[in-house]
């Protein structure tokens, strides 16, 4: 997997604006992934504590897991 060059840019800019002292790339990328999981379980209305608590509950119809290999 590749992450497109101008979204990369993006986020080492915001990395070098708000990282605390002494953190790292990685905990900054952590920490604003799990703010977006945050983000996303309150927007589907999943309190915390919730069974599977970590995983993001699928919404009835929706396919869940990888999609099928494309084989030649």
């Amino acid at each position: 997997m590749s992450i497109d060059r101008d979204l990369l840019t993006e986020l080492r800019n915001a990395y070098n604006f708000t990282a605390q002292d002494g953190q790292t790339w990685a905990a900054w990328v952590e920490t604003a992934l799990r703010a977006h999981v945050a983000r996303c379980r309150a927007d589907l209305g999943f309190p915390d504590g919730v069974p599977g608590s970590g995983v993001l509950a699928p919404r009835a119809g929706v396919r869940t897991g990888r999609p099928p290999k494309n084989t030649p």
